[in-house]
């Protein structure tokens, strides 16, 4: 094995603000790296090239020299031929890392995002994906890493794959990154926050952002993270977009002025600098000079967060409760208990009536939604993490997965993307040594219930003793504090009318002795009793007096949902009331009657494809499928489109959206083609030469097809040639390219050249993550940001041709 570093990197992030090396495409593109061409192949067939680039980063100042291997994992190198070289390439990569460090500075291990979604937008699986990067990662360790850089990411679950994947070879440090849009949004719509409680819990021991755009925009990033998480960031900013400039690419953001914003980022709590595409040791030698004129004491914990909350998050929602922050509610009605209709649900498999409460429940307020998926003979793992995949899919919820059986929970974790609650952990030795382990291992948060097996304690004192209890082995597993809730055990008051005074007292004694935070199951104090709404809200008023801070209940009870605005309002949280007084009415208003499409519209934006089909099929019989597909269909797209550009919905519900609509026009095609309707424009999509990324590519392939277009789609790394020449044969009217590397995108200049030369005037559309507007106008094309504007971007293509291709294109949709 390789040497290390002799500098413990935690110890030096602790004292200094470190410098990470720049773009090594870059400047292997400098040294004739060819388009489409791995860079990560060099590190065995051109080593002293590879090397050269790492000595110059260190000759410019960086601390931090990461190793060419962010292709390196085996789907991607499979791709290229080079799947059985997988360890050899990862172990040399590191190898020439160390060669160009020495033993004064560190190595990290570049791990890169993998070519496709996980589940239940790809068809990859948690569990596969972890020991894909398994594989890297020991291969990594073998060649002398220090760190690993976790980078580019958009998929939160990914990144809790490779946090994994590295936590089951090492404990060596973790720098988790993201990679963001304009609009502060990863791909799939991750906010920062979400991002940076996410990737904390995990065991991330740096979290932030790099590519993205230029350093402003990552400043803005690094900004909201510090709202939720005070560990320390890294900012590696690409040197803005790149635009082509005589066919070369050229990036606008001059050494100088990437230095620009050192000291900003430096109080902010930056722990690590660097430079992503487009930055080359220029770039990094004016950080490095910067970075002594301010000088570089980190300043951690500036501005801090919230003190004392317990921070939880989905894929694109954050929320805490403690510390001041209002009350969490927690759904409580995706629970068989008692409930029969859902019981018999759950027992047949039938997991569609969750969609129904996990909307009602959302609508209603609730922030969270606890999962329970039955208990006995049909509660399973299979179906436990089948619920959370619905549930994500449907509004993103922050979940609570709620099971007494260990491997229920834990496969409820491993499909979830944020940081989860899990209820719960009881006092009992055993259950804490069955639940504890899954919470540090998943990064969520946990429940502890004061139960032992005498039951739950009537006392105060009691109920404060086992809540000590289960802090100790909360802490001794590794636990933080704030990742700790109490419960203090709510029994009903029907049976003992002296508890309410002993749980409102026990919510105060664990607030002002242990200094955790507090959650309760609302609704069982009311068990047995008439009017249980009225009961619920006006204890809710009384615990959130004493210091609750999140409850477990009913929200579609509108005494219940008064309660929880008005208590936070009158005890003075914060934002309790701003909340109130903009969830406030002087009269009911009556629902609107739904609209006699509007069943079948509601399916297509929630992306319940059984449902859509089921309400299509009952329209048949009286309206023509092209009356549906216009009347109904189209416009519910449009309207998805606009609530994708208003960021009130993101990527994965535009992917369900549109796997819904192909399942209708599926259901439909038989009919229009016996109404004799003209098919819809055929665009030919492709990855270009050299990149095998097409997540991009098939999503937009997606809304094409949902759109009404017809997709001839070549796949990835497919040649200027053969795109042509598909186009040509298949009487293609326009094409589509997608590259998400700066190395790859210059092909797109080729296709461009080839439909010159052949004569071909065929619309041209780009996209993807490196592509920008006005490289597009420099070969010719048209520039399509996202899924949802290419649709838009291809008819407005069509319409600008002559009269025919425009009605073709109308007809379509």
């Amino acid at each position: 094995m390789s040497s290390r570093c002799r500098i413990p990197f935690r110890e030096a992030l602790a004292q200094r603000v470190l410098v990470q090396d720049g773009a090594k495409g870059t400047s292997l593109i400098a040294r004739g790296l060819q388009a489409g061409e791995l860079p990560d192949a060099w590190n065995l067939s051109r080593p002293e090239e590879v090397l050269a680039v790492h000595r110059s980063f260190v000759e410019a100042g960086c601390d931090i020299v990461v190793t060419n291997t962010f292709g390196s994992v085996r789907p991607v190198l499979a791709e290229h031929g080079l799947g059985e070289r997988l360890e050899e390439i990862n172990r040399r990569g590191a190898e020439l890392a160390r060669a160009a460090a020495g033993p004064q500075r560190w190595v990290a291990g570049s791990v890169p995002p993998l070519a496709q979604f996980l589940a239940p937008q790809g068809t990859l699986s948690f569990e596969e994906a972890r020991e894909i990067y398994r594989e890297q990662v020991r291969a990594l360790i073998a060649g002398g890493v220090d760190l690993f850089n976790i980078e580019t990411a958009s998929d939160l679950l990914q990144s809790r794959a490779a946090i994994q994947a590295i936590r089951a070879e090492c404990d060596l440090p973790i720098v988790a990154m993201m990679s963001f849009g304009d609009d502060d949004r990863t791909l799939l719509g991750t906010t920062p926050q979400a991002a940076a409680i996410a990737l904390a819990a995990g065991g991330a021991d740096v979290v932030g952002a790099n590519c993205s755009t230029g350093i402003r925009e990552i400043y803005r990033v690094l900004l909201a993270m510090s709202e939720v998480c005070d560990l320390p960031k890294i900012a590696q900013p690409n040197a803005g977009l790149p635009g082509s400039l005589d066919g070369t690419l050229r990036y606008p953001l001059a050494p100088e002025d990437f230095a620009g914003h050192v000291e900003r980022l430096v109080e902010l709590g930056t722990g690590i600098l660097g430079g992503c595409c487009g930055t080359t040791p220029a770039h990094i030698r004016a950080l490095r000079s910067r970075l002594s004129e301010i000088g570089d004491r980190p300043r951690y914990g500036h501005p801090r967060p919230l003190g004392g909350a317990t921070w939880l998050c989905s894929r694109t929602r954050h929320a805490g409760l403690g510390g001041g922050l209002p009350l969490l509610a927690v759904g409580e009605r995706i629970n068989p208990t008692r409930r029969k209709a859902l019981r018999e649900a759950l027992r047949t498999g039938d997991l569609q009536i969750l969609r129904q409460e996990a909307r009602a429940q959302l609508a209603a307020g609730a922030t969270a939604l606890d999962v329970n998926v039955g208990a006995g003979e049909f509660e399973s793992p299979e179906r436990m993490a089948a619920a959370v995949d619905l549930l994500q899919a449907e509004g993103d919820p922050i979940l609570v997965i709620d099971s007494a059986r260990p491997e229920v929970i834990a496969a409820g974790l491993a499909r979830v993307a944020g940081k989860a609650l899990i209820n719960s952990a009881n006092a009992t030795e055993q259950n804490l040594r069955a639940v504890l382990p899954l919470a540090r291992r998943y990064g969520a948060a946990v429940i502890g219930l004061c139960l032992d097996e005498q039951g739950v304690p009537a006392t105060v004192s009691g109920r404060l003793a086992l809540a000590e209890r289960i802090l100790r082995a909360a802490l001794e597993s590794g636990i933080p504090r704030e990742n700790l809730l109490i419960d203090p055990g709510t029994l009903p008051l029907s049976a003992q009318p002296d508890q309410p005074a002993a749980l409102l007292g026990a919510i105060e004694a664990i607030r002002d002795r242990l200094k955790l935070n507090t959650i309760l199951g609302l609704s069982n104090i009311s068990h047995g009793l008439p009017d249980r709404p009225a009961i619920n809200a006006s204890f809710l008023a009384m615990a959130v007096r004493a210091g609750l801070d999140g409850a477990i209940l009913d929200p579609t009870q509108p005494a219940v949902a008064d309660a929880i605005r008005a208590s936070d309002y009158l005890c003075g949280r914060e934002a309790g009331q701003a909340i109130f007084l903009k969830n406030a009415t002087t009269a009911e208003v009556p629902a609107a009657p739904r609209a006699p499409g509007q069943p079948l519209f509601e399916a297509l934006l929630s992306g319940d494809a059984e449902s859509l089909c089921a309400e299509i099929e009952q329209r048949l019989p009286e309206r023509p499928a092209r009356e549906i597909l216009d009347g109904s269909l189209l416009p519910a797209m449009a309207e998805l489109g606009r609530r994708f550009k208003a960021r009130e919905v993101f990527l994965p519900q535009v992917m369900a959206a549109a796997e819904a609509m192909q399942a209708a026009l599926r259901l439909l095609q038989p009919r229009l083609e016996g109404e004799k309707q003209a098919p819809g424009p055929l665009i030919v999509l492709a990855t270009v030469e050299g990149d095998v990324h097409d997540i991009g590519k098939n999503i937009v392939g997606a809304m094409l097809r949902a759109g009404g277009f017809r997709v001839l789609d070549l796949g990835r790394s497919v040649p200027a040639e053969r795109i042509v020449a598909q186009a040509r044969e298949s009487a293609a009217r326009l094409i589509g390219l997608s590259a998400l590397m700066t190395t790859t995108m210059r092909r797109m200049e080729e296709v461009a050249s080839a439909l010159r030369d052949q004569g071909l005037s065929l619309p041209l559309l780009v996209g993807g993550a490196v592509v920008t507007e006005g490289y597009a106008r420099s070969i010719g094309a048209r520039y399509a940001p996202d899924a949802v504007r290419a649709v838009e971007v291809a008819r407005e293509a069509l319409s600008s041709l002559q009269p025919a291709a425009s009605r073709e294109g109308r007809s379509s949709g």
